[in-house]
């Protein structure tokens, strides 16, 4: 029995050994190594403009609205919607009749006016010869003279009176005060218009269409960005695909807050000598800040990737590296076994990152990097100064190397872990409440 139990024994240790044995065999055989897909695109040289957006609606350069002084009720209309019309023309007509006998009351008024004041004078040239025979007193003379003046005053008023009255009655012909075209009519025939408490608009009348306005909001962290004489370009819906011109006239200072949203208004002036404009149309306007012509060209997605898999750099990248972050650190580069670099070596890699980030300029332009891939797949760090970007494409001038169109630059990198959890994420989970099928 004990020869029987240690050969059952050992047989139960074997079968445990290659259990283990072939778990492990499976772990490594099943285990893959992570590998990191490289997307790149290449290099390109052409135009550039970069430009910043905002919104505003096209005007008139000059609009006059027109309206009456005085109330009545429209008799008749000369003018309608896009007439043209010149500075003095006919463009409707107030029913003239209560204005016409107004003028007669103050007509007649005046009339009896006159009348009494002539009376009053004739009066006081008859006293005159009276006093001088002593017939009457200095008091009944000093009376004719006063009546002399009041019925000069009440001359005077009626004559007023009557002026006015004359003028109203112009006032019934509304007239074109420029030349230009009628964009809108308010009113229509045998409408009543009262002027009591403010004078309505009848017609609304645009000076020339063929130069119009843009009045655009500018967000206020982009305001500091535009300038008088800008050059700017825009578009509108009824137009898609094409481009107007425009320059900037003006820059308002008084702000306008929006859900606590600054904007600043600025004017534009817009040629409309095609006629395609209108007035009210919303346009979309691109401010241009650079207009770079014949630059290197790379997706802006490329000025992105800032690090990548030690094994996918060239010698002098990795190189670089190391020393960047020995250079940060302070300290000794791994795997030195001379104990890294002296205090005087990482003064001057201090030194050349400084004149490296001080080159980038001023403005919008800066510092930037791209990964180029060499002819052997690997990648190459290479710095560039950044002249300007469309959001979609960046324009980059190398500031060691160089760079020519063709050249690859990675634009998107994607691990085999990364890509294997997405794909994971595609798949139909277990049924809710139940058991993974087996």
């Amino acid at each position: 029995m004990s020869q029987a139990n240690s050969k059952r024994k050992w047989v139960v240790i074997g079968v445990v050994v290659a259990a283990i044995a072939a778990g492990g065999w499976y772990w490594r055989s099943g285990k893959k190594t992570e590998t990191t897909t490289v997307e790149t695109e290449a290099v390109a040289r052409g135009d550039l403009r970069e430009t910043i957006s905002a919104t505003g609606s096209l005007q008139a350069v000059e609009t006059v609205p027109v309206g009456t002084q005085v109330s009545g009720t429209i008799d008749k209309l000369y003018v309608d919607f896009n007439s043209k019309v010149k500075r003095g023309q006919l463009l409707a007509s107030l029913d003239p009749s209560v204005l016409d006998s107004n003028l007669e009351s103050s007509r007649a008024s005046l009339s009896q006016a006159t009348a009494r004041y002539a009376d009053a004078q004739a009066a006081l040239v008859e006293g005159e010869e009276l006093l001088a025979k002593h017939y009457i007193s200095d008091r009944e003379m000093r009376t004719l003279k006063v009546n002399v003046t009041t019925t000069k005053g009440q001359v005077d008023a009626a004559q007023a009176d009557y002026n006015r009255a004359k003028r109203n009655r112009q006032y019934a012909d509304i007239t074109s005060p420029i030349d230009g075209v009628v964009i809108e009519r308010a009113v229509d025939r045998g409408q009543t218009v009262a002027s009591s408490l403010q004078t309505p608009t009848l017609f609304t009348i645009a000076k020339d269409l063929s130069q119009m306005q843009i009045v655009a909001s500018v967000d206020e962290s982009q305001i500091g960005s535009v300038k008088l004489a800008q050059p700017a370009t825009f578009s509108v819906s009824a137009f898609p695909g094409k481009k107007f011109q425009a320059d900037v006239k003006q820059i308002r200072l008084k702000s306008t807050v929006t859900q606590n949203v600054v904007t600043y208004a600025v004017v534009l002036n817009a040629s409309n000598a095609s006629g395609d404009l209108y007035p009210g149309m919303t346009a979309t306007v691109d401010f241009v800040l650079k207009d770079l012509h014949d630059v290197l060209r790379v997706p802006s997605a490329a000025l992105r990737i800032q690090r990548v898999p030690e094994e996918l750099m060239d010698a002098e990248s990795l190189q670089r590296t190391k020393e960047m972050q020995a250079a940060r650190e302070g300290g000794a580069r791994p795997g030195n076994g001379e104990g890294g670099p002296t205090p005087e070596q990482l003064q001057a890699m201090r030194q050349r990152m400084a004149q490296g980030a001080g080159q980038g300029g001023g403005g919008r332009a800066g510092m930037g990097s791209v990964w180029v891939q060499k002819a052997d797949g690997k990648l190459n760090r290479m710095a560039v100064r950044v002249l300007g970007s469309d959001m979609t494409a960046t324009a980059i001038e190398p500031l060691r190397g160089e760079l020519h169109p063709g050249d690859k630059v990675v634009i998107k990198l994607t691990s085999s872990a990364a890509a294997q959890a997405n794909t994971r994420s595609l798949l139909p989970g277990p049924p809710q409440g139940g058991q993974r099928p087996r």
